[in-house]
């Protein structure tokens, strides 16, 4: 207090104590619009519902129990999941290009994210309905009303509570907001970690569900009451 009072009052001094800080900005990326600033988070959650809706048309566990070889059931169904995957991934993005002007800094590199998200989700999906029947896709809706506020998709995660500041490197959708946001927004940077742990988790989905379908094969039991399985 005593320094501050001695010190002499001049411009100069002045300037000091009104911006004692000097900031610079600098523009990382470019995002045309608020458009195009949610839909990394919406276009996560429209490929994510897509898997979904299948899940409650198409009988993923059906077979199961009586199947031969778990290689060809799992080949079965990939036969329809695989083209449906890539069908709705080019079905959304053409039609946000086409009826909203839809315009990713680079618009190959969103498609084969795009292709490789529907992949992973669908995989997932169906690990769950074929482990827990209709009780895996309602697993599936709640782990998905999670990942809304853990992927701090709509608003910064620092306005969120702090249990989601957890969950938030832990669910898919952070890693799909931030592999969106990249291919849409920045012209050079490759999501690379966005990548790997999609491949990882369709990889690992895959595992699981031919471990699944190893064991039910063998043993014909189902994990959950008939009322709920998938063959129903």
């Amino acid at each position: 207090a005593k320094t501050v009072k001695e010190t002499p009052m001049n411009q100069k001094t002045e300037d000091m104590f009104a911006a004692p800080v000097n900031t610079t900005e600098k523009q990382m990326t470019t995002v045309e619009n608020n458009g195009h600033a949610m839909a990394p988070y919406m276009m996560s959650v429209a490929l994510y519902v897509a898997c979904m809706a299948l899940s409650l048309m198409y009988p993923f566990g059906k077979g199961m129990t009586t199947t031969d070889s778990p290689v060809k059931f799992l080949l079965a169904k990939a036969t329809v999941m695989v083209p449906l995957s890539f069908v709705q991934a080019l079905i959304l993005y053409f039609s946000l290009r086409g009826f909203c002007g839809f315009t990713p800094a680079r618009p190959g590199l969103c498609i084969a994210f795009m292709l490789l998200l529907s992949l992973a989700f669908m995989a997932f999906i169906a690990f769950l309905a074929i482990a827990f029947g209709r009780i895996g896709e309602f697993i599936a809706l709640i782990f998905m009303v999670f990942n809304l506020g853990a992927s701090a998709g709509t608003y910064p995660l620092e306005t969120a509570p702090h249990w989601y500041t957890v969950l938030h490197p832990f669910v898919p959708f952070t890693y799909s907001v931030n592999g969106f946001r990249s291919v849409i927004a920045n012209a050079t940077a490759v999501p690379t970690t966005e990548i790997l742990f999609f491949v990882g988790l369709l990889v690992v989905s895959v595992l699981l569900t031919y471990v699944i379908v190893r064991h039910r094969s063998k043993t014909h039991k189902v994990f959950l009451p008939e009322v709920f399985d998938g063959e129903c």
